[in-house]
């Protein structure tokens, strides 16, 4: 079965634009798999591609060798158009280094490497390859490819979908059943590739717990000094029990026991790892709205769901709009372009809205509801009038409506329609 992935489509056209092409993301996202399907896509030309898991000694040993060892076994010859494809670079004493000279002085050699932590990365790869590399972040799959992998034929239906097509009076019922039961089964296990492919529970469950404990002993133990471990992991179960909330950075570092510093310095680390994202607000008034707390997402809701040993149904459960809202973010985040922010809004008389997206001038402020809705929240109502926006979203169960107030059209959609909204407005 031939497996798809948008992140493939963006290595093709980022590696014609640079010679370092940087994957970065955290354990399991698919990164070796993205390596190799694009050295499969590489075949269909007459590039030389040579592939080398740092995992492996012999291709670490050649590598750290340097330039020199690389022109000496024949994977760079004079002249000849060649792609090195290196996964796991970070276990390279001195990627920067590699990198640079190949940059420098082999002019016909591309790089695509790829590294679980940017942490590592970060501490490796230094300003001697500023203007020389271009960075792109590998995420978990998103609602769409998880229909790919685990379902092709609901894929199609959703690709067939048109944002608009309340308007007409042919949207089958079963399709938003369909899909919205698909995405709930979506927002409760992630979409790490492993686990999306994987149909027992059971064997899900003890490979999310995997892929956390490796984390942990690899990430983690194995690049921060003298770290405590035990608060480190308390602070991750804290934080995914209050997904969507604001983050009270205060109140946390009283619960550890352990200094703002420390607390800060942790959350800096699982940002860098790709494990925990921070949302900014969007304000423009200092007085009436808040400006600096930001609000906390975890990168996989079936990670957070093992961290917390929690699998019972959506249904049956207290925390299900969190989940949602958690699926949303990931949903808007893994296909944000780069000419789009996002945000949230909230004033401190705790009017809210879940997210604001921004692309140019334009603000697109969307709320999350687990379930369905045909009414118009008050605080959406709010923003749009205080900004002047021109489209407003509310994310629901099954609800697939547009109605226009006051100059302003209010799309409601399907939970499984967020992955086109960045399209949408930007058409």
């Amino acid at each position: 079965m031939a497996i798809y992935r948008k992140s493939l489509d963006k290595i093709v056209s980022l590696a014609q634009k640079t010679r370092i092409l940087i994957l970065l993301g955290s354990r399991q996202v698919g990164k070796t798999t993205l390596l190799k399907l694009y050295s499969e896509e590489l075949k269909k030309t007459k590039v030389t591609t040579h592939y080398f898991i740092l995992e492996s000694m012999s291709d670490l040993e050649l590598l750290s060798n340097g330039v020199q060892a690389l022109k000496q076994s024949g994977k760079i010859k004079t002249g000849q158009k060649t792609v090195l494809l290196i996964d796991e670079f970070q276990y390279l004493q001195s990627p920067n280094k590699l990198f640079k000279e190949i940059y420098d002085t082999c002019p016909e050699v591309t790089i695509i490497a790829s590294g679980s932590s940017s942490l590592e990365i970060q501490q490796k790869i230094n300003e001697s390859l500023a203007g020389r590399k271009l960075t792109l972040n590998i995420y978990p799959l998103d609602f769409f490819e998880y229909l790919e992998f685990k379902e092709p034929a609901a894929a199609k239906l959703l690709a067939e979908q048109n944002f608009d097509r309340c308007v007409s009076k042919q949207r089958p019922e079963i399709v938003v059943k369909l899909l919205s039961e698909r995405f709930s089964e979506y927002v409760l296990w992630g979409g790490l590739p492993d686990i999306v492919l994987e149909d027992d529970t059971n064997i899900k469950q003890l490979k999310l717990q995997s892929i956390y404990e490796t984390y942990i002993q690899k990430d983690i133990k194995g690049i921060i000094d003298n770290i405590e471990i035990n608060k480190f992991n308390k602070l991750v179960i804290l934080l995914n029990s209050q997904i969507g909330n604001l983050l009270n950075i205060s109140e946390i570092s009283n619960t550890l026991n352990i200094s703002r510093r420390l607390t800060e310095r942790y959350l800096e680390i699982l940002n860098q790892t790709f494990v925990n994202y921070l949302l900014p607000p969007y304000s423009t008034n200092k007085r009436t709205e808040v400006t600096k707390t930001q609000k906390t997402y975890f990168y996989d809701n079936g990670v957070r769901n093992q961290i917390l040993k929690l699998f019972s149904p959506l249904d049956m459960r207290a925390d299900a709009g969190n989940l949602y809202e958690n699926a949303i973010f990931l949903e808007l985040k893994k296909n944000l372009p780069v000419s789009q922010e996002l945000h949230f809004w909230r004033t401190k008389n705790k009017t809210e809205v879940d997210f604001i997206l921004r692309y140019n001038e334009n603000l697109y402020p969307i709320e999350v509801k687990k379930g369905a809705t045909k009414s118009i929240p008050a605080a959406l109502k709010s923003f749009c009038n205080q900004n002047n926006c021109q489209h407003a979203f509310i994310v629901n169960q099954s609800e697939w409506t547009q109605t226009k107030l006051n100059g302003v059209t209010y799309h409601a959609i399907p939970h499984f329609l967020t992955g086109f909204i960045s399209r949408y407005v930007s058409e």
